[in-house]
């Protein structure tokens, strides 16, 4: 499995399928942040306010951001989990 940066969309792969991706319009310069306060962030180009993702992206969902969260890439997906061993963003497959 592989996540990350591919043809202008983030997207999570496994061989070269793409099993989940969102379309971002990112550039070369673009690039991935786990940031202290627990979300994963894609900034365009370098710029810290060009932010073209982020996983605390919906209020509607049970989204916090947690200090000291990791990014866990596994054969089941990808996840951002808390320190409390909590996933706060997922994506299975």
């Amino acid at each position: 499995m592989t996540f990350g940066l591919s043809d202008g969309a983030l997207a999570l792969k496994r061989n070269d399928d793409v099993i989940w991706s969102r379309s971002l319009n990112a550039t070369p310069l673009s690039y991935i942040h786990m940031q202290k306060d627990g979300n994963l962030v894609v900034y365009g180009s370098g710029n810290n306010e060009d932010v073209l993702w982020h996983s605390n992206n919906s209020d509607n969902k049970v989204r916090s951001k947690v200090r000291l969260s990791t990014l866990v890439l596994s054969e089941d997906g990808i996840r951002v989990m808390s320190p409390n061993n909590l996933p706060t963003w997922a994506v299975k497959v």
